[in-house]
């Protein structure tokens, strides 16, 4: 057992100097008097604004309002933290003198306690003992510091939750200039003064902008000035007069060059504040205008795909920085997704983001394409969505590439698409089926322009698209069933085809023909079989359509077995094939014939030979019977009860579809031959021996005349 006093508690005096909060309080106070000042006197100016007239003169005064409001409301602010820091200031103040007190009361027991100490004759025999006196000493000053620790804590809980209070007040007080109390608060001060004050905010901005721009366009900023800049002006980016200054400062090459920049550094601030400008910039309406060339430049250059590489990743950083508020306009995603589609097709891999880019998980999008299409699903208007899918070449380029989403964010955006009731939904659901048609047919798969998976998912998105504008699919069938083929007919009813092999797209495609046809008025009783009822023309050519489409999906199942055989072939014939081939030729007799005959049964027994098995065509098949049943349903009663006019009218429409559609063989299989191929062979065997008898007999006889002899 020690005899030892115990060591005393830490009382530690909190931060903060008094004096220097009065010297804030002051200042504070001052600036809140200016401000009262300020406020009367444009609280009380009279005769609005002398020299000003008309529209100058309202804005004028519509600024000067503006400015009364701010300078009030911030007065009224700047003097209610005032109070509260001069209030702070106090309890500061006394919670040091408290702890002080704490500190001397602590010196003062464990004075007395170790007098007592001391006065003690055998302080080792009283604490052996257990003497009265010396352990009431020590247990006093162990309850008196335990009681000073909690006051101690008290104190300094109270005065952290007045810190707290303050500074919910301080922040509260820089709210009407918009200020948020954080670290930045002057940036975000001159952004809300900028757009709460336009006359005098926007020149500023305008000025800061081009300055900004010009300054990033130079070749000469180190990494880290180019992100300190960034940070400065991330506040105030998005602002029209800053960003079309900024653009404006920036040009094409400039541009080009921070692209470049964020493709090699994506998680930097850089691809915020462009994606900001971009969105924010106003393109004026001349032909020379700066900002619209920035806007609608071509910033990848086909003659330096490692430049173009790093401006595509560049490209989905901004756009993934722009997901939110500031993201660039809908038309400039819009021209960059086409960019990257060309960049794509011509490089023959997708650009996106390096690997490992921090900040993007293994979930999340990293091919340029994607990002930009999934921005143009989510911001897109339908007109603009529909005037993207507008180009034949455009719908080649998203339907020949595969999509690591399985195609929902292309089907995403025709839905947007679908949604544009005008011309412009119409001729973007129209060539994406013109598309279809015209990229698949039964015929060699290397000559197909578009991709099959992605036509499948893509199929229940244009299926919904078609029954939207189900007018111009009619139209379309209408054409067909008179077996004309105007304006890409044929191929826009061959796409469809396709589409409706996707069970949710068939639905909504004859629902919406259903619904259609049955709103038809044209008197039965002058239609014929060479110009029937629209209802009977329309569902006719409908049902040969999905004949069509199932006979041309097994084709080209048959048309992909046959080139991947094709492929195993090749690939026997110069690897295992050449090897026994040259192997048969050897001068040992039994190796030659274990290769020839490896060489003739191993690519049947592996599939290797060419040869595949499509298997039978077990899709639903329909004819004209099919077409006259689905006409009835949709046909005037007094025209349904006709059943013969009905039949005609149907198979009349249905065959003349059927015939501009055309057949849709598949291909046939060669035939594994084991008969042929053990006939072959032996042949072989028995004619390269009677080769060698004859050579034998010819060297016997020449042997026996030399020219020696």
């Amino acid at each position: 057992m020690t005899y030892a006093l115990p060591q005393p508690i830490a009382l530690d005096m909190p931060p903060g100097d008094p004096a220097e909060v009065e010297d804030l309080v002051r200042d504070v106070a001052g600036a809140a008097f200016r401000l009262a000042g300020i406020g009367e006197v444009l609280a009380g100016r009279a005769g609005g604004t002398p020299g000003w007239l008309g529209d100058d003169a309202t804005a004028a005064e519509a600024q000067l309002d503006r400015v009364t409001g701010i300078v009030r409301e911030a007065g009224a602010a700047v003097l209610a933290a005032t109070g509260r820091l001069s209030a702070h200031g106090e309890l500061l103040r006394e919670t040091r003198r408290q702890v002080r007190a704490l500190r001397e009361e602590q010196a003062e027991d464990f004075r007395l306690a170790q007098r007592q100490l001391l006065e003690t004759a055998d302080p080792q025999y009283a604490v052996m003992t257990g003497a009265l006196s010396w352990a009431g000493t020590v247990a006093e000053v162990e309850a008196a510091e335990a009681r000073r620790r909690r006051r101690h804590e008290l104190l300094l809980e109270e005065l952290a939750d007045d810190v707290a209070a303050t500074t919910r007040a301080l922040a509260q007080a820089s709210r009407p200039v918009g200020g948020a109390g954080r670290p930045g608060d002057g940036r975000r001060v001159l952004a809300h003064l900028a757009a709460a004050l336009p006359g005098w905010g926007d020149p500023e901005l305008a000025h800061r902008g081009l300055a900004a721009g010009r300054e990033l366009a130079t070749t000469s900023m180190t990494p880290e000035e180019r992100m300190a800049l960034a940070r400065e002006v991330a506040a105030y980016a998005h602002l029209p007069a800053f960003a079309s200054a900024f653009v404006r400062g920036l040009d094409v090459e400039g541009v080009g060059g921070l692209l470049h920049v964020v493709g090699e550094h994506p998680a930097g601030p850089l691809a915020g504040v462009l994606a900001a400008a971009l969105g924010g910039a106003v393109p004026g309406t001349a032909r020379t205008d700066r900002v619209r060339a920035v806007l609608e430049a071509d910033h990848l250059p086909a003659d330096d795909t490692w430049s173009a590489d790093r401006r595509a990743a560049g490209m989905a950083a901004v756009l993934l920085a722009g997901a939110g508020s500031a993201a660039p306009r809908t038309a400039t995603v819009a021209e960059w997704a086409r960019q990257l589609l060309v960049h794509e097709q011509a490089t023959g891999r997708p650009p996106g983001l390096p690997a490992g880019t921090p900040g993007r998980g293994p979930g999340e999008p990293h091919d340029a394409v994607e990002v930009a299409v999934a921005a143009l699903a989510r911001e897109a208007t339908p007109t603009e969505a529909a005037v993207f899918l507008g180009g034949r070449r455009t719908w080649e380029m998203l339907l020949a590439r595969h999509w690591a989403d399985g195609g929902e964010l292309l089907g995403a955006l025709v839905g947007t698409a679908a949604d544009d009731a005008g011309p412009d939904g119409d001729r973007a659901v129209r060539l994406g089926l013109q598309t279809i048609g015209a990229g698949l047919f039964a015929g060699d798969p290397s000559g197909w322009t578009v991709d099959r998976g992605t036509v499948a998912a893509v199929a229940p998105a244009l299926g919904h698209a078609v029954a939207a504008h189900v007018a111009a699919a009619a139209d379309a069938l209408g054409t067909a069933a008179s077996g004309a083929d105007d304006d890409g007919t044929g191929q826009q009813v061959r796409g469809l085809g396709l589409v409706l092999l996707d069970g949710e797209a068939r639905a909504a495609v004859q629902g919406a023909l259903v619904d259609w046809s049955v709103t038809q008025v044209r008197d039965g009783g002058r239609s014929s079989p060479e110009s029937p009822h629209p209802a009977i023309a329309v569902t006719s050519a409908f049902v040969a359509v999905r004949e069509h489409g199932y006979r041309l999906d097994h084709a080209l199942d048959g048309h992909e077995l046959r080139e991947r055989a094709e492929d195993r072939e090749q690939f026997w014939k110069w690897t295992a094939g050449l090897v026994l081939e040259l192997a048969s030729h050897a001068r040992a007799t039994p190796l030659a014939v274990v290769a020839e005959v490896a060489g003739t049964y191993a690519p049947m027994l592996l599939d290797m030979d060419g040869t595949f098995d499509l298997g039978p065509d077990r899709a639903p098949r329909l004819d004209a019977d099919d077409a006259a049943a689905l006409a009835r349903g949709v046909v005037p009663a007094d025209l349904a009860a006709r059943v013969h006019v009905v039949e005609a009218q149907a198979r009349a429409a249905f065959e003349r579809t059927a015939r501009l559609l055309g057949g849709a063989d598949a291909p046939v299989s060669p035939p594994k031959d084991y008969r042929g191929a053990t006939f072959d062979l032996a042949t072989d065997w028995l004619s390269d021996l009677a080769i060698g008898e004859a050579r034998a007999r010819g060297g016997v006889r020449g042997g026996g005349s030399s020219p020696d002899r």
